[in-house]
């Protein structure tokens, strides 16, 4: 009886300790696992921004404000039943391809 109590409870000391390594081992992975994705939320937040600053650069504004109609858009053309009242001011006249 001694020695069947004594194969039972080494089996379980044996699957306790596994148990504790099995959870060591999750916990370093899911340690590991949370510092990558912290790395990969930092490298879009960093795509994000430079995203936005060549918009900003390229096409003179910002993704989420409306895009300007270009000089040969139906957009930027006066309707024909359109007159203007008075004239336009000086150097009010569009810009042709942008600064620069």
């Amino acid at each position: 009886m001694a020695d069947q109590l004594e194969a039972t409870v080494g089996i379980g000391n044996r699957l306790v300790g596994l148990g504790l390594d099995l959870f060591g081992v999750l916990v370093i992975v899911g340690g590991l696992a949370w510092a990558v994705s912290r790395v990969l939320a930092g490298l879009v937040l960093i795509r994000t921004l430079l995203s936005w600053t060549l918009m900003l650069e390229i096409e003179w504004r910002w993704p989420w404000q409306p895009a300007r109609a270009s000089p040969g858009s139906p957009a930027h053309l006066p309707a024909a039943n359109h007159r203007p009242t008075s004239p336009p001011a000086v150097g009010a006249a569009p810009v042709i391809g942008g600064p620069g």
